[in-house]
């Protein structure tokens, strides 16, 4: 996965793509946010991944957000994140950017 690119797609009308860094940490482009940061970049030491057996944790700003993602096949993943603002949580796919 390091290395690597994907476009995600969320429920809630979130689109991203999400640069899985070598070193564990990520930094993505919001392309639409219903949030109101769309057009924003974030990335640094605080924004991780882990991959273990098969799945992807995501941890946005030391957990603010975290997503469990299953890796469907090597160009495919999907699975739910939970934000700590309200405890909502959505459904994302993502597809590797070949």
């Amino acid at each position: 996965i390091g290395g690597t690119g994907w476009f995600f797609e969320g429920g809630d009308g979130a689109k991203k793509i999400i640069l899985f860094d070598k070193n564990n940490t990520f930094t993505y482009l919001n392309i639409n946010s219903p949030s109101g940061n769309t057009g924003k970049i974030f990335s640094g030491d605080n924004f991780e991944w882990n991959y273990q057996e098969n799945r992807i944790f995501l941890s946005y700003n030391n957990n603010f957000k975290v997503c469990s993602l299953d890796l469907k096949s090597s160009s495919f993943m999907s699975g739910t994140c939970i934000s700590e603002l309200g405890g909502t949580v959505t459904q994302i796919n993502g597809k590797l950017i070949y």
